[in-house]
This record gives structure tokens, C-alpha cells and sequence, in this order.
């Protein structure tokens, strides 16, 4: 009686599942799709100084040697999950407006 108990308990504990490890659910947000639309009017709004581009619109140059794009920082950002609201870059009227498109205010 022993034995059985031993090889159930043995069976049970080794029981290895075959099943695979579940695929991550990664949701990208809708907002994604307001990146470029987004770039574009930080880009058309003027400065204080009377030039065109909020600096949030800029290229990027990475110390590699590389250049991120708005639009292109835009969707890395987004895609890893750090919302910054780029609809509602769309809607501003000045550079000043942006820190308001911020969601941690």
C-alpha cells in the first residue's frame, strides 16, 4: 500500500505539462496612429522666437551616430507602453500647450 501511495504521490509530483509557456498579450495603444499627425503640428507651430518646430518635433541625433525621428520616437515609445498622448498634440495652438498633452500631470 505503501508503494502505490509512494508511486501516485511520485506521479503526481513529476507530472511535467507539456503546454507551452502563454504568449504575451501585447495591446498597442490607438493612439499610435495619431504619431504623425502629431509630429506634423509641433512641427507647424512657431516658437517663441519666431521659428517653426516645437523641440519635440526635432530629429534625435544619437550618440551613435544614428537620428531618431518625433514620428519614429513617437511609436517606439508608445508600442513600449509609455503613453504621451500624441492626439492631443494635434489640437495644440502653441508649443507652450504640450506639457497639458502630458497624462502624468
Amino acid at each position: 500500500m505503501k508503494k502505490i501511495l509512494l508511486l501516485l504521490l511520485l506521479t503526481a509530483c513529476c507530472n511535467v505539462s507539456s503546454q507551452s509557456d502563454p504568449k504575451p498579450n501585447i495591446v498597442i495603444p490607438d493612439t499610435i496612429n495619431y504619431c504623425k499627425a502629431g509630429c506634423e503640428r509641433l512641427a507647424s507651430l512657431k516658437n517663441d522666437d519666431g521659428t517653426y518646430g516645437c523641440p519635440e518635433s526635432k530629429t534625435i541625433q544619437e550618440r551613435d551616430g544614428g537620428r531618431t525621428t518625433c514620428e519614429e520616437f513617437c511609436q517606439i515609445t508608445e508600442k513600449n507602453g509609455r503613453e504621451i498622448n500624441p492626439k492631443c498634440w494635434t489640437t495644440l495652438q502653441s508649443c507652450d500647450e504640450i506639457e497639458a498633452c502630458r497624462k502624468d500631470n
